[in-house]
């Protein structure tokens, strides 16, 4: 079979557990006789990080596969949760990733954005394993502060209550009704995204399961 992993954490800075069992997971697919190509992050190009990979087949690399600082720096810095820029990213991962589907039998997604598959042709094999939660959910837990845990039709904008006690009405702005990007996935009853964000059943693996 001809595999794609696609992933916004091959390469990088450094390598964390969703990289490294991407890379193992490729790696021995080659070694069962499978043709298995990676496409990657394109911001980090440097010959130091593709040597860490240490994936023996071929990597292609684009840009559009990240997740810009900007968003790090708006939850973190602003408290906002950003769900409006998450579908943004999601949407522009889908255009580069159709550009290769078709060359493979399987496209398996691993990252932070399995929303992606909302945004790409029902007819591609996708697979998508799901490593986080923290586009989904700001806490990454999908659990109100008291440890309850969210409702499955919650608006999005209620994401700012995890990050303030008292959120304004600039922040609940910000955090648009009904945008929260989540695809309908394998997992809790209580972190299914609301209706309006679903569509066709895809194939989904959830961690945790």
């Amino acid at each position: 079979m001809r595999i794609l992993l696609v992933s916004e954490f091959m390469p990088y800075e450094f390598l964390g557990g969703l990289a490294r069992h991407a890379i193992t997971l490729g790696n021995q697919l080659i070694e069962l006789g499978h043709s298995v190509d990676i496409l990657g992050n394109g911001k980090y190009r440097d010959d130091r990080f593709m040597q860490e990979l240490g994936f023996k087949g071929p990597v292609y690399l684009d840009e559009a596969i990240s997740r810009p600082a900007l968003i790090w720096r708006i939850e973190r810095y602003l408290k906002i949760y950003p769900a409006w820029l998450h579908i943004l990213v999601a949407k522009r991962m889908a255009r580069v990733i159709n550009k290769y589907a078709r060359e493979y039998d399987v496209v398996h997604y691993h990252g932070h954005y399995p929303h992606v598959a909302n945004y790409l042709p029902s007819d591609i094999n996708l697979v998508v394993t799901h490593h986080d939660y923290s586009v989904s959910c700001p806490k990454k837990t999908f659990l109100k502060k008291e440890g309850h845990p969210c409702s499955p039709g919650i608006e999005s904008r209620r994401c700012a209550e995890c990050h303030l006690d008292a959120p304004d009405g600039f922040r609940k702005w910000l955090t648009r009704k009904e945008k929260r990007p989540a695809p309908r996935m394998t997992s809790p009853p209580s972190a299914m995204p609301p209706a309006s964000m679903r569509r066709k059943p895809r194939r989904f693996e959830s961690w945790p399961p």
